[in-house]
């Protein structure tokens, strides 16, 4: 595969079907879940980031923006594949340097408890206790920009 770019996109490119299967893939599936059968309706204002090689979609993440200058950083996929091999990384870079250019002091997010370590890596600190979201442990996180 050629280089990864990170890209912005939004629900009308075609990209986006790629985000929407990738999320289904890493995200649902493994738990029994669908986006299909989901609500998708509060992402309306969220912010897209794609990871892209060779026209297809390898990773992505959401953005949404919150009360007090925070962003929620959300639905992070990478393709197993290429889990590893620093798409993740891109893709919270990506979405940090939109959070400073955009004014946003804070980045929050609900680390599935396996990813504490990946976002501990970037200078993020959990926060309170494990709690439980789509069935499986979680632990907010956050990051000053």
């Amino acid at each position: 595969m050629s280089s990864i770019t990170i890209q912005q996109i939004d629900r009308e490119s075609p990209l986006y079907k790629g985000v929407f299967e990738l999320r289904e893939k890493i995200l649902r599936l493994p738990l029994g879940l669908s986006l299909y059968r989901e609500d998708l309706g509060e992402e309306a204002n969220d912010l897209i980031f794609a990871a892209v090689g060779d026209g297809v979609v390898t990773g992505c993440v959401m953005l949404r923006p919150m009360p007090g200058a925070k962003l929620k950083l959300r639905q992070m996929a990478v393709d197993d594949t290429l889990q590893q091999k620093g798409v993740g990384r891109q893709l919270v870079a990506a979405a940090e340097a939109y959070g400073r250019q955009h004014g946003f002091k804070q980045m929050v997010l609900h680390a599935r408890t396996h990813a504490v370590g990946f976002y501990e890596k970037l200078a993020y600190q959990a926060e309170g206790p494990e709690f439980e979201e789509v069935g499986i442990p979680h632990r907010v996180m956050q990051k000053l920009l």
